[in-house]
């Protein structure tokens, strides 16, 4: 459609074009009969001049107007010959495209001149009208090409000029020696005369030119016109199958996308399912320390969105909260319940519990690494935590948020060897071991949330 209108838009702007020539040629049209007006002004010349006007101003053939611009400077001024010459484009030769001559011996030479060697020629560079006359003995003393050798040759020739640029020559000779001043301007006027004529045919030859040129491009036009139409057709019904598929396919693709959505809120129930049940395992050995993981991994995730974590590391770290203390499942009854305090042996195997899950978990295809978050929840920055002993850059993040929930749940809660401490003594516990071995901003997420948040355990 846009190409369409491009092409439309082409076509008005080249035909605004043809009707500004148009009027060149109108307005050239009005100049030829003011200039007719000037003649009638200075000679009182009527007798055929308007049928003869008439005439130029429907005949656009450019030699047979010349000729009846020469016919009428020969019968105004009783000349014997009138030649009417061309200058060619490599501005060295002048060619007749006009001869009228009276019937006698001699007279003008019609052949192409040479504008270097002629007497025309000289009117060419001088763009002005020269006067020959060898009446009374006024014999040339330079021998011209285009001259006719004998006595009594009177001849006037005067350039023909349009847009400054000297085009042609006309040539008048006469037989007796009567020309005026009042001659050399009436000739001088027919030769704007004649400039104005071949401007005019020129003009009107390149709009003849260019409607035709137009006509064969609207005739391209018409021709592309209908063979598009004829693609636009058929592909107009390919388009309509191929939009028959599209449909097909979309409302196939948004069936897929239902069903995949349906299986992932599944798997995803299914997911949670087992992992609660593995939680609930090991809380089952120890009714002491009941709901414990499920605490952590709340404040966990409540610290981790305080930093500004992002949802994916807050689920991942709500996952290994959830089974932090999964390998506590390998440990003895009378250890995790034991009343008194635990001795070396003893708090060798708790201490043990991290890689134990670690076990469990890491063969597990968890879609982050829960089974890592897990191992080093008991580790510290200063070195001290087990069960490897890493310090502060070896630790994950997620790891050193799970520690200090891990810690402030642990320390406010219930244990067969003690009694609840409270948590107050849990978040001073960890305000004095900030920076040396827990982390600074985790410990001021977790701080904030308890004194400005007004954080609760259920």
């Amino acid at each position: 459609m846009k190409q369409g209108n491009k092409i439309k838009e082409q076509i008005i702007s080249e035909l605004v074009e043809l009707q500004r020539n148009n009027e060149e040629v109108k307005t050239q049209k009005t100049a030829f009969k003011q200039e007719k007006k000037v003649l009638n002004k200075k000679y009182s010349q009527k007798e055929k001049f308007p049928e003869t006007e008439r005439r130029m101003s429907v005949n656009h053939n450019l030699k047979e107007v010349l000729i009846l611009i020469g016919k009428r400077v020969k019968k105004l001024l009783k000349a014997d010959e009138i030649a009417i010459y061309f200058l060619e484009q490599d501005e060295k030769t002048l060619t007749p495209v006009v001869a009228l001559k009276q019937n006698r011996k001699g007279g003008i030479v019609l052949t192409t001149q040479n504008v270097k060697a002629s007497f025309i020629g000289q009117v060419v560079h001088s763009k002005k009208t020269l006067v020959y006359n060898n009446f009374k003995n006024k014999v040339s003393t330079q021998k011209i090409l285009d001259i006719p050798e004998e006595k009594d040759v009177h001849i006037i020739a005067t350039p023909i000029i349009i847009n400054n640029k000297v085009v042609g020559v006309m040539r008048i000779s006469f037989s007796s020696e009567t020309s005026s001043s009042e001659d050399l301007e009436l000739i001088e006027t027919f030769a704007e005369y004649a400039a104005t004529t071949i401007k005019s045919a020129n003009i009107y030859d390149n709009f003849q030119r260019e409607v035709e040129e137009h006509k064969a491009t609207e005739g391209k036009l018409r021709n592309m016109q209908k063979k598009l139409e004829i693609r636009v057709k058929g592909q107009t019904g390919k388009l309509s199958e191929i939009n028959k598929k599209m449909k097909f396919e979309i409302d196939r693709y948004k069936q897929t996308e239902k069903e995949l959505k349906d299986n992932f809120k599944k798997l995803k129930s299914v997911f949670e399912g087992v992992v609660n049940a593995m939680s609930m395992i090991v809380e089952a050995r120890d009714p002491y320390t009941a709901g414990h993981q499920r605490r952590v991994s709340r404040l966990a995730c409540a610290i981790a969105k305080e930093m500004g974590i992002t949802e994916e590391r807050a689920e991942r770290i709500r996952i290994a909260g959830l089974l932090h203390d999964i390998g506590k499942i390998t440990i003895p009854g009378e250890i995790l319940i034991k009343p008194g305090v635990l001795n070396k042996s003893e708090f060798e195997i708790i201490k043990n519990h991290p890689q134990v899950g670690y076990d469990i978990l890491k063969g597990i295809d968890f879609p982050w690494h829960i089974s890592e978050i897990v191992l080093q929840h008991h580790e510290r920055l200063d070195g001290s935590g087990y069960p490897v002993g890493l310090s502060n850059k070896d630790i994950l993040l997620e790891a050193k948020i799970l520690a200090v929930a891990d810690v402030v749940e642990a320390v406010s809660s219930h244990r067969p060897y003690r009694p609840s401490r409270g948590i107050n003594k849990a978040l001073r516990i960890i305000t004095e071991n900030k920076n040396i071995l827990y982390d600074t901003a985790v410990v001021d997420a977790c701080l904030h949330l308890f004194y400005e948040s007004r954080f609760k355990f259920e």
